[in-house]
């Protein structure tokens, strides 16, 4: 409860960077346990899911939009009214997901300072297949975070985040605690690359300086 009562305290000021008008207010749902495999059911209309890396250490999370909310968020990006669509299509346009990744980062960028963690380290990938994202393991126990943004003049709605819970409760413990995450090496970019490529081996295992002369008047058993 803790967390979450900071982070909507800390989401209004990245997200008015985008929404344009009075500042926003957002407020907290009671978190959910629920299975995986329940939370990418439960997105059964049309929608749009961004899985956010916020560092080593840290647990991925997912921002998930419907495709009506994803188009009334564009559409306040550009300055509209952002009213809602009735017969959202099945497949969002490729300019639609690209706009709505500005707000999914500004999720993960408030998300991470929050963890001891540089937003500037964040990253952000979007599959309309909640599954498809590889953020949860199979049988694996999700942890689901939903707030409503409200501001002045326009519709509130819903943000919904989810992180596997074990990771996710995992962190939030050391975070009360004070303790920082163990961090873990980065991985190396180039190591899988260069482990596909063959590379010829000579080995020496020892040079003998040897005139030319008395080379050729070596007999056998010299």
């Amino acid at each position: 409860a803790e967390f979450t009562a900071e982070y909507a305290l800390a989401l209004p000021e990245r997200l008015q960077t985008f929404l344009i008008g009075a500042r926003p207010l957002a407020s907290t749902w009671p978190a959910e346990s629920l299975a995986a495999s329940a939370l990418a059911s439960s997105w059964s209309a049309p929608s749009i899911h961004y899985a956010l890396t916020l560092g080593a250490g840290l647990p991925p999370f997912v921002v998930s939009f419907d495709n009506a909310l994803a188009l009334s968020l564009t559409d306040r990006l550009f300055g509209g009214s952002g009213a809602k669509v009735d017969d959202a299509p099945a497949a969002l346009p490729q300019s639609v997901v690209l706009s709505v990744e500005q707000i999914a980062r500004a999720v993960a960028e408030t998300l991470a300072p929050l963890f001891g963690a540089s937003p500037a380290q964040v990253s952000t990938a979007a599959h309309p297949v909640l599954r498809r994202l590889g953020v949860f393991k199979r049988n694996e126990k999700a942890l689901s975070l939903s707030f409503t943004v409200e501001q002045d003049g326009h519709d509130p709605w819903t943000l919904r985040l989810s992180a596997p819970e074990v990771a996710l409760r995992a962190v939030l413990e050391q975070r009360a605690s004070g303790a920082a995450p163990a961090p873990k090496a980065a991985p190396d970019p180039l190591a899988t690359a260069m482990a596909a490529i063959p590379l010829p081996l000579t080995a020496v295992l020892a040079e003998l300086a040897m005139p030319l002369e008395r080379l050729a008047a070596l007999k056998p058993g010299d």
